[in-house]
């Protein structure tokens, strides 16, 4: 599901690449606000946290490293959605 879901972010992407120099500018922004907000979305679904577990269940120092891998990248995950708000904001704050 989220590769369809960015698969179909990334070609919204492209065609309003190709479309913006012909839309009125409160158009092109409404577009671009969307995109950023659902871009954010797509990351919030993509860096979803595993679940706690305690650290007795994890055996190992292996498994304790790929435990905090898949945090990380959550954490990761989580600042690119994070920064796709921040540019929905500022486009939000433009158009008001």
């Amino acid at each position: 599901m989220l590769k369809r879901w960015r698969q179909a972010l990334q070609k919204a992407e492209i065609f309003l690449k190709k479309e913006a120099p012909k839309m009125p500018l409160l158009r092109r922004r409404n577009a671009q606000m969307w995109i950023s907000l659902l871009w954010s979305k797509y990351y919030q679904f993509k860096g979803e946290f595993p679940p706690i577990l305690p650290i007795q269940k994890l055996e190992g120092k292996a498994a304790l490293r790929a435990y905090i891998r898949t945090f990380r990248a959550a954490v990761k995950s989580l600042e690119k959605g994070r920064t796709h708000l921040k540019q929905y904001n500022t486009l939000f704050a433009q158009m008001m």
